[in-house]
């Protein structure tokens, strides 16, 4: 009886922390229309992100996120090599509440400012609700119609999908 009850238990947690676990961390889909966007950064630099003729990768990252730091440097590195940099664009946001951490951080880890995007309160609110965000990280790739067709890709799922 001790036996089955341990291995209903150890069945339970192990159904509970995988269900937890989710890579899509955005309410949108793939094959859904992409939401218009449009931010206000923490430099008061306006902007809409527009899809149209080009693929948009959006990329939502923190400075304390291993993950999404690391994917960022991938993104843009992979995109300055990319012969398709004329069809493809990233639009980077950054979460962090602190605008020098921010700008500490591209400048260290060698980002195109350009690109970079920071978000604070109630901006990095109105993001999170517009993309159904239930974790603060992730990316988006966004056909020229609109369409997203990608969630959290990786470099080799852009290759093959880009090329």
């Amino acid at each position: 009886m001790k036996k089955f009850i341990f291995f209903l238990a150890l069945t339970a947690i192990t159904i509970i922390t995988s269900s937890g676990f989710n890579e899509n961390r955005f309410g949108v889909r793939p094959g859904e229309k992409a939401p218009l966007i449009e931010i206000t950064d923490s430099t008061e630099q306006n902007a809409t992100i527009d899809y149209r003729n080009k693929y948009t990768i959006i990329n939502v990252w923190k400075s304390d996120d291993a993950t999404s730091r690391t994917r960022e440097k991938k993104y843009q590195a992979w995109l300055n090599k990319e012969t398709l940099k004329n069809e493809t664009a990233i639009v980077s946001i950054n979460l962090d509440e602190n605008t020098t951490l921010f700008k500490s951080i591209v400048l260290s880890d060698g980002l195109d400012m350009g690109r970079q995007h920071n978000l604070c309160g109630p901006e990095a609110d109105k993001l999170r609700k517009k993309l159904e965000m239930t974790n603060a990280i992730g990316s988006l790739l966004i056909a020229p119609d609109g369409k997203v067709m990608a969630v959290n890709p990786k470099i080799a799922d852009l290759q093959e999908i880009l090329s």
